[in-house]
């Protein structure tokens, strides 16, 4: 792929392949996404701190997560702030993170396996497998 930081730093691009993705649905176009990520910032929802309990993410607060019907428990992350729902802006901190903090986060957040990138729009969810392939990739950042 070979790409520069400054064209990750908006998300624009990620967003764009996510997007792509959702239409072509093919190895090719999941291999992009998942390379893409390996080396984009995105963006969090943090909660407030409670008092008492020390702030770990950011300084700001404990990254909000979202459960399904089924119980099962996801880190949302966004690729950029557009995609984040208004709703979100009026009761989280936003804090940027690079996509590869965000795969360690999960493991520390008790009962969370999975990532939901931008899920209220393009979404998609990676499970620990895929989570662990995307680490694995090499960088492919030029500059």
């Amino acid at each position: 792929m070979g790409v520069s930081r400054r064209s990750l730093q908006d998300g624009k691009v990620l967003t764009l392949l996510l997007t792509r993705n959702q239409t072509e649905l093919s190895v090719e176009s999941l291999s992009s996404v998942f390379r893409c990520l390996r080396d984009s910032q995105v963006w969090l929802a943090l909660e407030p701190s409670d008092k008492g309990t020390p702030p770990s993410y950011s300084g700001s607060g404990r990254p909000h997560l979202l459960q399904d019907g089924a119980g099962i428990r996801y880190l949302p992350v966004f690729s950029e702030p557009g995609q984040m729902p208004e709703s979100y802006k009026d009761r989280f901190t936003s804090a940027r993170f690079s996509f590869l903090r965000c795969i360690d986060l999960v493991s520390e957040l008790s009962g969370v396996e999975k990532i939901a990138v931008n899920p209220f729009g393009a979404n998609l969810v990676l499970n620990p497998l895929q989570l662990k392939t995307i680490g694995e990739l090499p960088s492919e950042i030029e500059d």
